[in-house]
């Protein structure tokens, strides 16, 4: 019936064969697995570099405030004391250098001191959109036009920061948590 063997040797040379094979198929289908694991994260790596060129491709040139009259409109218009009309003020100066378009603009262009200016025009934006929407006196900062804390409005929400140190003193880190 078999040359040359028994059945228990054909057997086990047989299932020998087929674990080799099994072996075998499953590494070309972990190879094909891997070859599209790289195919897709190819094309990702692809679509993203896409999707950073189609942005900020604006190139504007612009005018930036220069860091003196910054400084000292902030700190007029925007300081301590404060009045809606001279944050109103403020915010229009301000508008003038185009906020939007720096925002979408390419920033490789731009020399370290022009970059330094440009943050610290987007930071008294900030600042001063804030101040206008704040319509109370706080801590610091005080309203003309808002003498009063008006807690029943703006204490709805904290936010609270814990700084812990590491055994060590050399390292620290936030925690920071939202109370409503």
């Amino acid at each position: 019936m078999f040359v040359g063997g028994n059945l228990a040797d054909w057997l086990n040379s047989h299932q020998f064969a087929k674990r080799e094979e099994a072996k075998i198929t499953g590494i070309h289908k972990q190879n094909a697995k891997r070859e599209e694991v790289s195919i897709i994260e190819n094309q990702a790596l692809i679509t993203a570099d896409n999707m950073l060129e189609s942005r900020n491709q604006i190139v504007f040139s612009g005018v930036l405030p220069d860091i003196s009259s910054l400084k000292q409109t902030m700190m007029d218009r925007t300081g301590i004391v404060r009045t809606k009309e001279l944050l109103t003020l403020q915010d229009d100066w301000l508008a003038q250098f185009s906020l939007d378009q720096w925002l979408e603009a390419r920033l490789d262009s731009l020399e370290p001191s022009e970059l330094n200016r440009l943050f610290m025009y987007i930071t008294a934006s900030l600042i001063t959109k804030a101040a206008l929407e704040r319509t109370e006196s706080r801590g610091g900062h005080y309203r003309r036009d808002f003498p009063h804390e008006d807690n029943a409005n703006w204490m709805k929400k904290q936010i609270i920061h814990q700084r812990k140190n590491v055994k060590d003193g050399k390292h620290e880190f936030n925690q920071t948590a939202l109370a409503t």
